[in-house]
């Protein structure tokens, strides 16, 4: 299995992406999924026991994602389920 960070910038996304990297995680940019609504058109994809790690490079790069999702295959069909943790910027 697989997770997505979406952004609401495009900046934030590639910053994200050179912390993840940065931090020797095996990070994917993709286009955002259309069924996650509009917002940045980047979005990252890693895997998913790699996603505790990432939320702390993101949170120490600065970088609050705007959604962490599961990406999970169903019947042949790609499907993204929001994880319940608390994204957002930091308080």
């Amino acid at each position: 299995m697989e997770v997505l960070f979406t952004f609401t910038s495009t900046l934030a996304a590639i910053n994200g992406e050179a912390a993840l990297r940065a931090g020797g995680l095996a990070v994917k940019v993709m286009g955002r999924p259309t069924v996650l609504g509009a917002g940045c058109g980047l979005s990252l994809r890693l895997p998913a026991a790699e996603a505790a790690a990432a939320r702390e490079l993101l949170a120490a790069a600065g970088l609050a994602p705007e959604g962490l999702y599961d990406r999970l295959e169903e019947d042949g069909t790609i499907v993204y389920r929001q994880r319940p943790e608390v994204i957002g910027p930091p308080t």
